[in-house]
């Protein structure tokens, strides 16, 4: 476990007398397509946090969040993924004082103790796969930097740039500290509560950007939202949340080069230009404290995300990422990975966006039928009975028939959709193979680049 503060459970997690906790957890998902694994996610989780109240926001719920709707239905929030943590904030809002955020495709397998014993740090985090974060910078952007920077128009803020939030640790010379979005935790700023007759009190200003680190992502995504096409931050949420814990000397000049002062001022409309001064004094140093409870992957006990699967490897086939999950065992009730690593979170990290509608049941059935029989009953009897008992191929077929109703010629519509997503794959697939073959060509010296330099 990574950690740049010592890490402290400060308050005692009871209800307040009226049924109410003080932890949250917000899972959010677009459409049915996600259905089966957002509420695998929730009943998991809800199994092992019994006291944690759990916000399950899909299509339906979505409205009773105006500001985050409207976030997403505009655009700006550059898909569902970010909403996560505009929900995060509003949900903490309502008085809580830990929000613990999961993707729509994660499935908790034990009590998340390093989230929910963890009070001090501002945000804690897992690892994603063993692989190097690179953000491009769009070439609309390069004439403010290059003012920025004396007008150097060569310099590396201008190309794809690395961020490795955890780079200076020792181990980053075998391990990328990437840090995933979809499996975190947002707590209050402890040192911003006051204590009256013995209970601690939030002080007004706890949801300011300059001391609440999901405001402060939520503040800079919606700028850089305005003021940019999605593609200038490849990785949208994850990349903020890398870049915003980036650590080392250089780290301050890169966000101070990556958003200027006038930039936040230009598009920024909620704070006046003094508390604007407070916020990027923050977003530039950066001094946030976090954890992260899975790194180095090596030499830690538990895995919250993607390694569970992954492991310390940058990619793998869905052959391979199959058998990992078969390898999954049992010991004294707990599930380990084949390196003896306890899941407490699986995070499938499986985008079916690109699947036929036709294809979503076998792909979520696939999942289901990956884990041994040993694991299967285990999980039916902590909150996944549901998801293992169902044969998803059929209800996918039941819920689309239902969606007929409402749509004229919907069998021509569908069709249609089929042919479309058929043509993508190819599109895909193409330019797979185009990429790999370059790629060949380029060790073995084959391409026009390296000819025209030779």
């Amino acid at each position: 476990m990574l950690a740049n503060h010592d890490r402290l459970k400060i308050f005692k997690r009871v209800t307040d007398g009226i049924g109410r906790t003080s932890v949250a957890c917000v899972i959010a998902y677009t459409d049915f397509r996600f259905y089966p694994m957002a509420t695998l996610a929730r009943d998991s989780f809800v199994h092992h946090h019994p006291g944690v109240d759990v916000f399950l926001v899909g299509p339906d719920q979505l409205p009773f969040f105006q500001k985050s709707l409207i976030k997403y239905v505009s655009g700006e929030s550059w898909g569902i993924g970010p909403i996560k943590y505009h929900l995060a904030q509003q949900v903490s809002s309502m008085g809580y004082s830990k929000v613990i955020c999961l993707g729509a495709d994660t499935a908790t397998f034990a009590r998340l103790d390093e989230f929910i014993d963890d009070d001090s740090a501002h945000v804690i985090t897992s690892l994603d796969c063993n692989d190097y974060l690179y953000e491009p910078l769009q070439e609309a952007r390069k004439i403010e930097h290059c003012e920025l920077l004396d007008g150097k128009p060569g310099n590396p803020i201008l190309e794809y740039h690395q961020i490795n939030s955890m780079a200076m640790t020792p181990d980053s010379n075998i391990e990328s500290m990437q840090l995933n979005a979809d499996v975190i935790c947002f707590n209050d700023d402890v040192n911003s509560y006051g204590v009256v007759d013995d209970v601690p009190v939030r002080a007004t200003d706890m949801l300011n950007p300059q001391k609440n680190f999901c405001s402060m992502f939520v503040t800079i995504f919606g700028v850089l939202a305005k003021l940019y096409p999605y593609t200038a931050l490849g990785y949208r949420e994850q990349g903020l949340l890398n870049l915003l814990l980036l650590q080392g000397p250089e780290a301050e000049n890169f966000r101070e080069n990556f958003l200027s002062f006038n930039q936040l001022k230009s598009v920024e409309p909620d704070f006046s230009t003094e508390e604007l001064q407070v916020i990027y004094q923050k977003w530039i140093k950066g001094d946030w404290r976090y954890t992260v409870v899975d790194a180095p992957y090596e030499t830690s006990e538990v895995s919250y995300n993607i390694r569970s699967i992954y492991e310390n490897d940058e990619s793998l086939n869905r052959e391979e990422i199959t058998n990992r999950v078969s390898s999954f065992y049992v010991k004294d009730q707990k599930i380990y990975n084949r390196d003896g690593k306890q899941i407490k979170i699986l995070h499938f990290r499986d985008s079916i966006t690109q699947l036929s509608l036709s294809a979503l049941g076998d792909h979520i059935n696939s999942w289901r039928d990956s884990f041994s029989k040993e694991v299967v009953d285990l999980l039916r009897s902590a909150g996944c009975k549901n998801f293992f008992d169902t044969d998803w191929d059929q209800w996918y077929k039941n819920t689309m028939l239902e969606a007929t109703k409402l749509i004229p010629h919907a069998t021509d519509n569908f069709t249609y959709l089929e042919d479309c997503y058929k043509e993508k794959e190819i599109e895909i697939k193409e330019r797979r193979d185009v990429g790999e073959e370059y790629f060949k060509n380029s060790l073995e010296g084959k391409t026009d680049d390296n000819k025209s330099k030779s």
